[in-house]
């Protein structure tokens, strides 16, 4: 299973269908990794928050990767953050008009306030770029606020991919995720803490996993393509 887990993530790469933070059609402002696994399946699903540059709108965008899946890679894409009546992010002409120090969106349908004030455009780093755009900040400055509620419960994933239950292995928030797709290709299967988590899935045993390389599973780590 080991070796299994390692050359299908590899086969992603080569295929193009391995998870980025450095996609310029596709800018992350969060992603996490949730892992499934009984006695007979193994499951990895990267759940990618990015913004959809071409449509200006909000993703999750969900890639899974097993020994269940009937093609790996991209498995869902859904707007998840839209607009309330009446509260518009942009005008026709899609220019940005939110005034971000008070307002409310709905998230997976459900309506949720927001304010933000200098602090929060420092700590989430979206200060650091005047160029960046308005609706990508936004999305960025959601993810810093609402932290691991931005995604959907292992549960809600696996619906959305109509996919069998299976009990949930692990959650991983920070790794170190390879540059698959620039200078240098660095292969998933190389990468000593996607080894990590590969051996705990194959033994079953969470302890295993141990990513001791640097952590860059951040957008503000990533080149800024596409903003």
């Amino acid at each position: 299973m080991y070796e299994q887990i390692l050359r299908e993530l590899d086969l992603a790469v080569e295929e193009y269908s391995f998870p980025v933070f450095n996609n310029p059609n596709f800018p992350v402002a969060t992603m996490r990794i949730v892992c499934f696994r009984d006695d007979d399946e193994w499951l990895i699903v990267f759940e990618r928050i990015a913004y959809g540059t071409s449509d200006g709108i909000f993703l999750n965008m969900i890639s899974a990767f097993g020994n269940r899946i009937e093609e790996r890679g991209l498995q869902s894409t859904m707007e998840f953050i839209t607009e309330l009546p009446g509260h518009p992010v942009s005008d026709d002409e899609m220019n940005y008009i939110l005034n971000e120090k008070k307002f409310d969106v709905l998230i997976y349908g459900n309506k949720q306030a927001f304010s933000f004030d200098e602090k929060d455009y420092k700590v989430s780093h979206v200060d650091e770029n005047k160029e960046m755009r308005k609706r990508l900040r936004l999305l960025r400055l959601i993810a810093y606020k609402t932290r691991q509620d931005i995604f959907m419960s292992p549960a809600s994933l696996l619906d959305r991919m109509d996919h069998d239950s299976i009990p949930v292995f692990l959650i991983i928030t920070e790794w170190n995720h390879p540059d698959v797709y620039y200078p240098g290709n660095e292969m998933p299967g190389l990468n000593p803490c996607f080894q990590s988590l590969a051996k705990a899935i194959a033994y079953n045993k969470k302890e295993l996993y141990d990513c001791r390389l640097e952590k860059n599973s951040y957008w503000y780590y990533w080149d800024e393509a596409g903003i």
